[in-house]
């Protein structure tokens, strides 16, 4: 028996399942425009799917308690790129939110595209297609593009963040200080003008880490060569520790230096924790550690990148 444009059109949704975003040219191969629209149009007086905009549809998703829930803003804009056949990139606050930077979720939605800018507003918030260069959609889709748009939450620091980037620091570090005493090596015994030190010498740098365009942490970083980059101090404000943020400024600073072949860092052998989260990115032990005190030795940590 012969289906119906209607019964098509609704076995395919079905197939993709509750939360697919799709525009009449996602049906092309099935018949005419006309006889498209008309059974979309069929099919969303059935409360089978959900017109979001002109043209652009979605079969939603339900929850028992919470009802029909609001269509997800990457599929409405992969919808979107899949019909004007072009390729697309977060960027801004959402990347930001992707990559777990933020918590808040963006009214406005941007997306790069090598297409044509456009806004297209769904409920209360509106996706921005921002044309950009065919050279800033290169890594457009993968992980490392979403890592380079947000890497605008890393910011270099300036002589103005010293003050706050240096009682940051002392803050994070001073548990560490009560506990084992490592007066000569604790960042929480640095003076202010080392962090000036870091921010202003060419061969260093200090980044300031952002969350939600808060100021949570910073980094510094130490040209050892072209190939080698120490990292250090790294420190996280003690309120916003255990959100991963710092798994993921290494993978943003990995981004960042596209060119160096290794990433240093040192330890405390005696936090354990932060020891496996080295070694669970990839940072290996090498050379000899350093004793520091009857109950502290300082181990350093090498991490290999194969371009």
């Amino acid at each position: 028996m012969r289906q119906s444009m209607e019964t098509k059109i609704k076995n395919r949704i079905l197939e993709h399942g509750s939360g697919w975003c799709f525009t009449p040219m996602h049906f092309a191969d099935l018949g005419s425009d006309a006889s498209i629209r008309k059974a979309l149009s069929q099919l969303q007086k059935h409360n089978f799917i959900r017109r979001l905009a002109q043209g652009l549809y979605d079969y939603p998703k339900k929850h028992d308690l919470l009802g029909i829930i609001p269509p997800d803003v990457n599929e409405v804009a992969k919808a979107i790129a899949e019909k004007d056949s072009v390729l697309i990139q977060p960027a801004g606050a959402h990347a930001a939110n992707l990559v777990g930077f933020s918590t808040q979720v963006p009214g406005r939605i941007i997306f790069l595209t090598e297409g044509a800018s456009k806004k297209v507003k769904i409920g209360n918030q509106e996706i921005i297609f921002k044309k950009t260069t065919k050279k800033n959609m290169l890594s457009a889709g993968t992980r490392e593009g979403l890592l380079i748009q947000a890497l605008k939450n890393l910011e270099k620091a300036t002589s103005e963040d010293a003050e706050k980037l240096h009682a940051i620091q002392i803050k994070s570090f001073l548990p560490l200080l009560e506990k084992y005493q490592d007066h000569e090596v604790n960042p929480a015994c640095e003076p202010i003008d080392k962090t000036l030190q870091r921010i202003n010498d060419p061969l260093k740098g200090f980044y300031k880490i952002l969350k939600d365009n808060i100021l949570v942490g910073g980094i510094a970083i130490k040209h050892i060569s072209t190939e080698i980059i120490f990292l250090g101090p790294i420190f996280i404000d003690p309120s916003f520790q255990n959100q991963k943020i710092a798994q993921t400024v290494f993978q943003l600073i990995e981004n960042m230096f596209p060119s160096v072949h290794f990433f240093e860092l040192r330890a405390l052998a005696q936090e354990r924790g932060n020891i496996h989260l080295y070694e669970k990115m990839g940072f290996m032990i090498y050379g000899e550690s350093k004793k520091i005190n009857d109950s502290l030795d300082l181990v350093y940590f090498r991490k290999r990148i194969t371009h």
